[in-house]
């Protein structure tokens, strides 16, 4: 985690130009310029980096929302679980932070279903804005409206108080969460109060179906510019 010096650079160049495809220009001011205001979580092998993402700190609304960036794998090693233990690392790692949401944005539908696996809810329909906090950098798809984020709850009672408390809302719901046991339960939601107990009758859903369920209802962010 956070493991990334300046050696690693071109490890770092050669990675994000092959999986995204962007210029130069664009990943030499991201990675010298904006990376280290976030946290960089690396997978290394054979002496060099070979799988790597970064979380950076949005605010809407009051709220700290963890926006994970440039989930890459070098294509020499895929399918040997690098990508899932990094999703992994780093929800835990938001949650421990305090961050109750987290999202990202997914290249492509194939991609978008892979991370509801990880409790990430379907794609939002409306796009978002993801810019630096002066302006000049965009972490999002660059065609605004492809900016369409899928949200993880990392903390469910967390959410749900803070989801109570701006709708007025009241509800019963049993979550299920294969990757964060506690956030597993049955959660009484009433005027921002939140009560969790290991039995009870409610709707039944995952964590990914809750935030569709219960959405977050933010669109207009703020770049943080502080680390998880």
């Amino acid at each position: 985690m956070d493991g990334i010096g300046e050696k690693d650079f071109g490890d770092m160049m050669r990675l994000w130009r092959e999986c995204f495809g962007d210029d130069e220009a664009y990943v030499r001011d991201y990675l010298l310029s904006w990376r280290l205001k976030g946290k960089s979580f690396v997978k290394r092998a054979d002496g060099h980096i070979v799988a790597a993402a970064d979380v950076h700190l949005f605010g809407c609304d009051g709220t700290d929302v963890a926006y994970i960036f440039g989930v890459m794998t070098d294509g020499r090693y895929r399918g040997r679980g690098l990508a899932s233990s990094l999703v992994a690392e780093i929800l835990e790692s938001v949650r421990n932070a305090g961050c109750c949401l987290a999202m990202l944005i997914a290249g492509d539908d194939s991609l978008a279903e892979w991370y509801k696996g990880f409790g990430f809810s379907s794609r939002f329909a409306e796009p978002v804005s993801l810019v630096s906090s002066d302006g000049s950098f965009d972490f999002g798809t660059g065609c605004s409206e492809l900016n369409r984020v899928q949200f993880r709850i990392a903390d469910v009672a967390a959410y749900l108080a803070l989801y109570s408390e701006r709708t007025g809302s009241s509800f019963s719901v049993a979550v299920s969460d294969s990757a964060i046991e506690e956030n597993n339960g049955f959660f009484t939601v009433e005027n921002g109060t939140v009560l969790r107990t290991a039995n009870g009758t409610g709707v039944e859903v995952t964590v990914s179906q809750l935030a569709d369920l219960y959405p977050p209802c933010l669109s207009h962010f703020s770049y943080v510019g502080r680390r998880v």
